[in-house]
């Protein structure tokens, strides 16, 4: 009896604190103005998304900003899911080789990269590799073509524009062109 007892005196004191952060909340929310809930999804962004594949201005609404969101993160999982096979099945073959040269490469790179926890290589290239880059105006081509740029925000390079034609080839007397 003193065991269900303790649990229901827990279970109110876990019920009460709940609600008095619930009122805390709402007070502390009203007093500065706040608004709560799914509202503010129709107020205007602000801001700008450097990249997506839905059209996005500052104009539009929050709901937007979730939906560009939402399908930047399909996209970039879709990419990442096809270079992980890749180089999982590239590196699987080469440690398979017969070539002592290419089998020690995979495995190296599954015994360096792979079994290296992810926030130990995060700090490392963060702490030590792009802190050695330059600064965005100090920016180096590395191809000295003009047309990259590599400094410590990343490598900045031409994006394809898809041009829209109402003509996409011709049909002249047998001869096809472009």
């Amino acid at each position: 009896m003193r065991a269900v007892v303790l649990q229901l005196a827990l279970a109110a004191l876990i019920i009460a604190v709940v609600w008095w952060l619930a009122v805390n909340v709402s007070r502390n929310l009203d007093e500065i103005g706040m608004v709560t809930g799914f509202g503010v999804l129709t107020s205007a962004a602000g801001f700008d998304i450097s990249w997506s594949l839905i059209p996005f201005t500052p104009s539009d609404s929050l709901a937007r900003v979730f939906a560009v969101g939402v399908t930047n993160t399909m996209v970039v999982s879709v990419l990442a899911i096809i270079g992980a096979t890749v180089i999982g099945t590239t590196v699987g073959i080469m440690r398979l080789s017969r070539n002592w040269l290419v089998a020690a490469v995979g495995t190296a790179y599954v015994e360096i990269i792979r079994n290296t926890p992810a926030l130990l290589q995060i700090v490392f290239w963060f702490s030590s590799v792009f802190v050695l880059l330059p600064s965005p105006k100090q920016s180096v081509d590395p191809m000295g073509l003009g047309l990259f740029a590599l400094n410590n925000r990343g490598l900045y390079m031409p994006r394809p524009m898809v041009v829209v034609s109402r003509k996409w080839w011709k049909f002249e007397g047998g001869v096809i062109s472009g």
